[in-house]
């Protein structure tokens, strides 16, 4: 952090702190530290100390979005030093940012928040933060397509070199994995301080040798965050000369000037008041302060009105039905069981199998062993994140990190109690395998629907506190005897930035990381880093001779392992090559040595790379060279995919009377040949489960050799994409959110991903059958993940989608009139994930487009169908949340009219129209007509099904029955609601018993709530005012005894505001139904 200026003023001090973008000016350059900007300055009644924080990010062929949040994170450490450096230092920071310092900065407070709500120092000093001025920087999360088309603009002008065409589509994927990331967690934030967004809204010109290019990069569009407390503001100037903050007289720009006058002349009361807030909660288990007196009595207003539900008809209902404390009994055992066994030992290493050929690295082996092996004292858990033991092997590809990393854990696995790996190259397998533990260990139940934000919570809670035995108590204390200990190893953590909550575990365990990317040292405070290096010489001759059988030492060994740079990779695949060919090693160095032989391989890869990377690729291309035709085209279609955990069955297909017939370009002997080839060059591996996975150095080497053949890459890609769409699980519409196919899809979602992510490359006008395939199988994947609950992720996925779709579908009765069915789907699924969401406006929008194209499907089969009626059941959904209940009850009458007519109709299968009907009755006050089609539409469910089925989900959401967590599970969404609903249900009752349980299903709602925020902020404020009312009624009377409920009071109505901005009420007048609102009508 370095000093800009001093400016004087009379009364007060606070601090400035600029943060500067990527490639744009400096922050030294900015108007605030030039005239007139510092004469306006020194006319505010507060001192105002200049620092700026030096990030040193280019705009170069090296840079990622990874650096951001690596800057991000030393922001937040530079911040925190301000406050130790001066402990009693209570001056209120500003925040300035201008481009993608604004990112940097959105890092920084994503952190503090969340250690703020660990640690009572970063809560001290976020509260510091008086407020923050972006100016045009990017937010985007409404428009990502937009953003990521602007922010390839800004980075090609500022950038100080060429960005090649690789380097662009790397851009593009950095802004969806990583960019967008940041903005999302600042997003999730709730906003303790005013904000001032600042956009531009003049074009900036990029020159160009061909054609120069006008943008105005950073929009209002893309600058609004949509906080609470959010001024946006105009301002006439390009993106280069808007930190300068001047009018087009040179003058500083007067709204800004008065606005940062308010943020800076105020800052020093706010702050004052703020901390002495924070002072008094401090004390809260003491005595009770003014404050808390104030707050009980808001509620005893607040909690004294009637409810919006506390009618006559209600009232009836309070004493529940005779089943009801039987059920409440299931449901309770369901969430928190009185005891579960951990199922130990646990060894989840199913994707590798254990390589019987490694060698040495024995003195890196012991220096893990002297960080990661458990003490072998027993002694009792921590809560202290310090605790954790962390080892990062780092290296450059082809030295063998994954084989080491899977070494220790074999032959240190009686060391251990739990040893898991995870795949961490991708965010998707990174989150698929970190749920994996929850399953493996037995804290969830395999098979039942789970939002996997929420099980990675079960997980990390357990890690922190590791029992082998989980019991319904709560005691704070575990013996050591029942201690579990742990390793945890992130394999290929190439992108250390999503690492950062899966290291939030606050206990005492073992991780293992490797990576090519030396910041993930910054990843944590207890990282220790292992720096993995080559062979020397003369290991490296013996390791070659081991893997030939050459046993007797030679100065040819010497030579060819010397040659290949002591990879162990390299060494491997030529030992490959050597004993396939029947070669002696005087042989093979012999050809080694041959300048025709080595010619084409310097040509093509040489060039480019350097020292023993190039080595490393250099021997994969030879090994690849040696290959027959059959095997080449066979490590061309794996390279299309992920490189981990490829199930051979993809490969071929299996008609009704089970034969199967090879969906490969070559015959059975062929395949079975070329797969023997790749096994032994050392190319790919296999396990027991019949699954292969590729190195990626030899991957990487196999696709950029595709990329100089667009026909061959194309039919490699092909090949793969109808392999994965075909094995993909397929369910019909109606039988959506099975349980049978979750293992499957979760095998082939990282392929799918991997196939989506090379579509830009290869994607032709004319392929309309390959844009078909990739259009199932995005469709299918994006339906996956909402059915999993995973809605943000779904919506990129089904978005693009869309866009594959609007290029290719034709009018009805062409020969692309396929694609109509396949648009009808993606809308379908995009209108599913804005109802989740609660986002009524694109609710509406493509559910009303899916509505419209069903219709025209009908017309064309001239018969009524079942997509159809779902058709008019999502659009009642859409009605419904626009609250237009009137049109909605009518859509839903007219879905249900659909289904009577089609002759496969049962009586229950139209389950979900029938309880959207009866909701649309209630919300229209006919609570005699709801009820009467609710229990009607139980007794025809009955009929069809049977009592209490599992069948779907639907019926039992529907009528929010207490034995829907049957078909949905404890950890599912709408099983979030369910527990709100009876939580109203016991709050009615009234007695202390109902109240307790009460808080109880409310803390499993917000459980399953709070780890995926920015989805769910809607319900995580309605249940956290249900919660605080169930508290403070239990003890109305005692002012001391609600410290609690007046903090999750004043939590709740702060997201309210948030949420609803337009609302005007006092504190005491905020009903449960200014919430209600706020929510999907399903869920009212």
């Amino acid at each position: 952090m370095q000093s800009l200026e001093q400016t004087h003023g009379t009364t007060a001090d606070v601090r400035l702190i600029l943060i500067p973008g990527v490639g744009t000016p400096a922050s030294p350059s900015w108007g605030f530290n030039n005239n007139p900007w510092q004469s306006v300055l020194v006319r505010f009644s507060a001192t105002t100390h200049l620092s700026w924080f030096e990030h040193g990010i280019a705009a170069d062929q090296k840079f990622d979005f990874e650096k951001l949040i690596v800057a991000g994170c030393q922001l937040q450490d530079h911040i925190a030093k301000l406050h130790q450096a001066e402990k009693d230092d209570r001056r209120p920071l500003i925040l300035v940012a201008h481009s993608l310092g604004g990112s940097i900065l959105k890092q920084a407070l994503s952190m503090l928040n969340v250690r703020a709500s660990q640690f009572q120092e970063y809560q001290y000093i976020l509260n510091l933060v008086a407020g923050v001025v972006f100016i045009s920087c990017p937010h985007g999360t409404d428009s990502p397509e937009l953003l990521k088309e602007n922010i390839v603009f800004l980075l090609k002008q500022y950038a100080s070199e060429r960005l090649g065409n690789q380097v662009i589509i790397d851009l593009k994927h950095g802004a969806e994995a990583h960019l967008l990331g940041i903005h999302r967690r600042f997003s999730a934030m709730s906003f303790g301080f005013d904000i001032i967004s600042i956009y531009e809204t003049r074009p900036t010109t990029r020159k160009s040798l061909v054609r120069s290019k006008h943008k105005i990069i950073i929009d209002k569009t893309l600058s609004i965050i949509h906080a609470r407390h959010e001024k946006e503001i105009p301002l006439d100037a390009d993106h280069s000369n808007i930190c300068h903050l001047l009018d087009t007289h040179g003058a500083p720009y007067a709204e800004v000037v008065e606005r940062l006058r308010s943020m800076i002349e105020n800052a020093s009361s706010i702050i004052d008041e703020r901390l002495q807030s924070y002072d008094a909660r401090l004390s809260l288990s003491q005595t009770p302060s003014l404050r808390t007196q104030s707050s009980v009595s808001v509620l005893r207003l607040a909690f004294s009105k009637t409810s919006v539900e506390d009618t006559d008809v209600s009232r009836k209902a309070h004493k529940g039905s005779p089943d009801f404390q039987r059920d409440m009994g299931v449901i309770f055992e369901r969430f928190t069981p009185s005891q579960l066994q951990v199922k130990l030992p646990c060894l989840m290493m199913d994707t590798y199998a254990r390589n019987k050929d490694f060698f040495g690295r024995d003195t890196v082996l012991a220096q893990m062993d002297q960080v990661l092996l458990p003490s072998s004292t027993i002694v009792s858990s921590s809560s202290d994140p310090t605790d954790l033991s962390i080892v990062a092997l780092c290296g450059m590809p082809g030295l063998g990190k994954t084989e080491v990393a899977m070494q220790y854990a074999f032959t240190r696995q009686n060391s251990f109690d739990a040893i898991f790996w995870i795949r961490a190259d991708e965010d998707a397998t990174l989150e698929s395998d970190f749920c994996r533990i929850a399953a493996t260990l037995g804290l969830e139940t395999e098979g039942e629907q789970q939002n996997p934000t929420v099980i990675m919570e079960t997980v990390k809670n357990w890690l922190s506190r590791p029992r082998r035995t989980l019991n319904n108590d709560d005691e704070d204390d575990m013996t050591g005897a029942d201690e579990a200990r742990w390793l945890l190893i992130f394999d290929n953590a190439d992108r250390p930035d999503l690492l950062h909550d899966y290291l939030q575990i606050y206990g005492r365990g073992s991780i293992l990381i490797t990576t090519r990317d030396p910041s993930v040292k910054e990843c944590h405070p207890n990282l220790q880093e292992i720096d993995l290096q080559p062979f020397q010489d003369d290991e490296a001759s013996e390791f070659l001779r081991f893997l030939t059988k050459k046993t007797a030492p030679s100065d040819d060994s010497r030579v060819i392992s010397h040659y290949l740079g002591g990879l162990p990779l390299a060494i491997a695949q030529m030992a490959g090559v050597i004993r396939k060919q029947l070669l002696s090693l005087s042989e093979f160095r012999e050809r080694l040595e041959d300048s025709e032989e080595r010619s084409e391989l310097y040509s093509l890869r040489m060039g480019i790379l350097r020292d023993k990377t190039a080595r490393g690729d250099m021997s994969s291309i030879w090994a690849i060279n040696q290959l027959e035709a059959p095997a080449k085209a066979l490590l061309g279609i794996i390279a299309c995919l992920n490189p981990d955990r490829i199930p051979e069955d993809i490969f071929s297909t299996k008609d009704g009377h089970g034969k199967r017939t090879l969906l490969l370009p070559m015959k059975k002997g062929e395949y079975h040949e070329a797969r023997a080839q790749l096994l032994h060059s050392s190319l790919i591996r296999r396990n027991e489960k019949e699954e292969l996975w590729i190195h990626r150095v030899p991957q990487r080497v196999i696709r950029d050799d595709l990329g100089q053949d667009v026909p061959k890459h194309l039919k490699a890609y092909k090949c793969a994409l109808r392999m994965v769409r075909i094995a993909w699980p397929v369910v019909p519409v109606e039988k959506r959110h099975g349980k049978s196919r979750s293992a499957k899809c979760e095998l082939l979602f990282p392929h799918v991903l991997a196939l989506r992510d090379s579509y830009d490359d290869l994607f032709q006008e004319n392929d309309v059958d390959m844009a078909f395939d990739l259009a199932c199988i995005l469709q299918e994947a994006s339906w996956w993940l909402y059915e999993r609950g995973n809605l943000l992720r779904a919506q990129p996925i089904a978005l693009l989608d869309l866009k594959i779709c609007q290029k290719h579908v034709g009018p009805p009765g062409s020969e692309e009139a396929r694609w109509l069915d396949r648009l009808s789907l993606v809308y379908d699924v995009l209108g599913c994930i804005a109802n989740g969401t609660n986002r009524p406006a694109d609710s509406m929008k493509f559910n009303s487009e899916l509505l419209r194209l069903r219709q025209q499907i009908s017309e064309r089969n001239q018969k009524p169908d079942f997509s159809l009626a779902y058709a008019y059941n999502q659009a009642g959904c859409a009605s419904m949340m626009a609250r237009d209940y009137a049109k909605g009850c009518e859509l839903f009458k007219e879905a249900l009219s659909i289904w009577h007519k089609i002759p496969e109709y049962r009586p229950g299968l139209a389950s979900m129209e029938v309880a959207n009907l009866g909701l649309s009755y209630w919300l229209l006050g006919d609570l005699l007509k709801a009820s009467e089609v609710l229990e009607g539409g139980l007794r025809e469910r009955e009929e069809g099904f049977g009592k209490g089925d599992t069948e779907s989900f639907r019926q039992a959401t529907g009528t929010n029955s207490p034995r829907a967590w049957q078909s949905v599970g404890s950890k599912y969404h709408r099983a979030g609601d369910m527990c709100h609903k009876l939580a109203e249900h016991c709050v009615r009752r009234g007695d202390k018993k109902s109240l307790t349980d009460a808080a109880k299903l409310l803390d499993q709602a917000l459980s399953i709530w709070v780890p995926d925020t920015e989805a769910h902020q809607p319900e995580i404020a309605r249940s956290t005012f249900l919660k605080s009312k169930a508290l403070y009624l239990q003890h109305p009377e005692d002012d001391a005894r609600n410290a609690e409920s007046v903090q999750l009071y004043d939590k709740a109505v702060g997201l309210l505001h948030r949420l609803n901005p337009g609302l005007e009420k006092d504190c005491e007048d905020i009903t449960e139904a200014d919430f209600d609102k706020l929510v999907a009508f399903w869920s009212r």
